[in-house]
């Protein structure tokens, strides 16, 4: 295991210090490459926020979107809140953008555009909160683009294929 990215800030307000390293850099059950960030919620843990704050962005994030990709390690559907902060050193300067939630043990893509922001922050995080369960959470592939760029389309299907032609189908991003 590793720290995270450089310039990256890990927050976790766990009481118990076997379990403050989480968020971390693991070295497998990446979607691509070696890498992927994983969260660990435990049952009845004292843990209220495990954040992973990136670096601060050079305009106000109301022009960005998020794009990754997250998927169950364990346990049961698990939201992860994205949103921003003023303040990496106070998280309750944390302002929620959006819930999306984890369903799965193969990897989705998720976008969350931030348009809707009105506030001044420019840290975009990724928080996984206290549950009543066992949770591994995988985020891969993290993505931050100006919001004037198109959503890439998600879940693409192929179907009726024949020796002449196929349909195509997809989620609109």
């Amino acid at each position: 295991s590793a720290g995270l990215p450089q310039c990256w800030i890990r927050i976790n307000d766990t009481e118990d210090p076997s379990n403050n390293y989480y968020p971390y850099v693991r070295g497998s059950n990446a979607y691509s490459g070696s890498n992927c960030l994983m969260f660990l919620r435990l049952y009845n843990s004292t843990a209220l926020n495990q954040m992973a704050v990136l670096p601060e962005m050079d305009a106000n994030v109301n022009t960005m979107q998020l794009s990754f990709y997250a998927r169950l390690g364990s346990g049961t559907d698990q939201p992860l809140s994205v949103g921003v902060m003023t303040n990496p050193n106070d998280v309750s300067t944390f302002v929620k953008i959006e819930d999306v939630t984890i369903t799965s043990d193969e990897y989705a893509q998720y976008n969350v555009n931030y348009d809707s922001y009105e506030g001044t922050g420019r840290f975009i995080v990724l928080k996984c909160e206290r549950a009543n369960v066992y949770n591994q959470i995988y985020v891969d592939n993290i993505v931050v683009t100006s919001s004037n760029v198109c959503l890439a389309p998600t879940n693409p299907q192929i179907g009726g294929i024949t020796i002449t032609s196929a349909t195509l189908t997809w989620t609109a991003g």
